[in-house]
C-alpha cells in the first residue's frame, strides 16, 4: 500500500475528505489501476452527495468486472436512498 494511501485513509477517519481527494488522486496518478483509492474516492463523492462521480470512481475500481461494477453501482445507488431517506 502507497504512503499516500495510508495518509489517505487516516485523512479520511479524521473526517478531512479534501484531503483525503487530494491524497487519493495522487495515489491514482501514481499507480492508476490502485483499487483502494478509486473506492476511497468514491466513499468521499458519495458522502459529499457527488453521486454521478461516485458511481464512475467506485466503478473505476472494478474494471475487470462487469458483474462486480454493477454490485458496485447497486451498492452505490442503495446507499444513496438511504442517504436521502433519513
Amino acid at each position: 500500500m502507497s504512503a499516500w494511501l495510508d495518509s489517505a485513509r487516516r485523512a479520511f477517519q479524521a473526517g478531512n475528505l479534501p484531503e483525503t481527494e487530494r491524497l487519493c488522486r495522487a495515489a491514482m496518478a501514481a499507480k492508476p489501476s490502485d483499487f483502494d483509492a478509486h473506492y476511497l474516492l468514491g466513499i468521499v463523492q458519495m458522502q459529499r452527495g457527488e453521486f454521478l462521480p461516485a458511481e464512475q470512481s467506485i466503478g473505476a475500481a472494478f474494471p475487470s468486472s462487469l458483474a462486480l461494477a454493477s454490485t458496485a453501482r447497486f451498492l452505490l445507488l442503495s446507499a444513496a436512498s438511504m442517504f436521502w431517506a433519513m
